[in-house]
């Protein structure tokens, strides 16, 4: 009698150990997108022209699949300020703009250092773009395309330096600043830096004792008011000044990503070999399908990714 029960138990035992054999199945899953006029693949990304309906073809039994993609868009990053001078007759070119990809900023407590990056430094000389006034009392705005530096980091730098000691060394004042990153096909505008967001530090070049100084006093800069960065006026017969406005390495955006919903492709209560879905706008997508096994005792999953470039 002992005996069977000693079978019944190990019986038991091995049928529990099947069950649960059965229910610990890892997902077996791929995705393979069917040939279609106009899809190309070059070094594992699919491309195709908008309004291309592709195919997915599934192999395995995963008891769920859905789909989710990422669309990442291009955008246009641009510069926009406007600058206005005041005093003097003697305005143009005692401002100019600057930028750099490879500034690597200001110590911000070491005179020598600074001053000597900054004069030994291979500036990207953009004023011309800048649009800037040539008399008092004139305010010009001015946008930059900054395409060409998507994806970069970037300092932006003005320089300030009269050269005619025999009459008042302007006022500048440089408003409303900002990088805006604009959807390329309607311009509308997903994300601004704003000239508060962008670390300028003020830097006399020929004061080492008040080199940083912030300040609304004559003959430096202020960052006081971020919409109205203002240079202030010297008067007459006073020494020339030479004072730069630098911001911290900003990163200029090259575009935005945009989530899908996830769609439900495949559950335990119906068997599908495919899946379709038509592309409609342009972009650089990467899709998903992610195939699960689940139960009480055991889940398991698996993402499959595919890379596609939509083109107009």
């Amino acid at each position: 009698m002992r005996l069977n029960k000693f079978l019944i138990i190990a019986v038991a035992g091995i049928g529990l150990m099947a069950c649960e054999s059965e229910l610990k199945q890892p997902v077996e899953f791929t995705v393979e997108v069917e040939p279609s006029a106009g899809v190309v693949f070059t070094d594992s990304i699919y491309t195709a022209p908008v309004g291309t309906k592709l195919t997915f073809n599934f192999s395995g039994e995963p008891d769920f699949i859905s789909f989710s993609y990422a669309r990442f868009i291009k955008t246009r990053p641009e510069l926009s300020f406007s600058t206005r001078a005041a005093w003097g007759t003697h305005v143009a070119n005692t401002l100019s703009v600057f930028v750099s990809e490879d500034f690597k900023g200001l110590a911000l407590n070491n005179f020598v250092a600074d001053s000597t990056s900054i004069a030994t430094h291979n500036w990207k000389n953009i004023s011309e773009q800048a649009n800037l006034p040539t008399a008092a009392n004139v305010t010009r705005t001015a946008t930059i395309p900054l395409d060409e530096y998507s994806g970069k980091k970037l300092v932006l730098a003005f320089r300030y330096k009269p050269d005619f000691m025999a009459d008042w060394q302007p006022t500048w004042v440089i408003s409303n600043l900002n990088i805006a990153n604009k959807m390329i096909t309607n311009g509308t505008v997903v994300s601004t830096y704003l000239a508060a967001t962008l670390g300028f530090s003020p830097f006399d070049m020929m004061s080492r004792s008040t080199a940083y100084r912030d300040t609304l006093l004559a003959g430096n800069w202020s960052t006081k008011i971020p919409a109205e960065i203002t240079m202030n006026r010297t008067a007459m017969n006073n020494p020339l000044n030479h004072d730069w406005l630098i911001s911290k390495p900003v990163l200029i955006p090259s575009g935005i990503t945009e989530e899908s919903p996830v769609t439900g492709v495949k559950s335990m209560a119906n068997s599908v070999d495919s899946y379709s879905h038509t592309f409609t706008q342009p972009g650089e997508y990467t899709l998903k399908f992610k195939a699960s096994n689940y139960n009480y005792l055991y889940n398991d999953t698996l993402v499959h990714s595919i890379r596609l470039i939509v083109t107009n």
